[in-house]
């Protein structure tokens, strides 16, 4: 009778610390998920701030490939302009004068 008192002592205690453990385990969950939504909005901040530093780079490069594309435009009807310069001038002097022009 003694041994079987032992036992269910032993069991019961195992049981309560088992039970304690989890409503530990439980609320430190609970805690660190309170931790995340308190910093949630700090993280979409950081993102917000982020994306609109991606936004300004991207305009930028958008710009910088659109002025590019446009002296490249430039030099291209400059060229063509030239080799029509050449075809009609016989006078080098005028084809010199035609691609100044051309330059401004």
């Amino acid at each position: 009778m003694r041994e079987m008192g032992r036992k269910y002592l032993c069991t019961t205690l195992m049981m309560f610390f088992q039970k304690l453990l989890i409503s530990d385990d439980l609320l430190a969950v609970r805690l660190a998920n309170n931790q995340r939504q308190h910093q949630a909005p700090d993280h979409v901040e950081d993102v917000e701030q982020r994306l609109a530093q991606l936004e300004r780079l991207v305009s930028g490069l958008q710009r910088d490939s659109d002025a590019v594309l446009t002296i490249t435009n430039n030099q291209r009807a400059a060229n063509s302009a030239t080799r029509e310069g050449q075809e009609e001038a016989e006078d080098p002097n005028e084809l010199a004068r035609s691609v100044n022009q051309i330059n401004g």
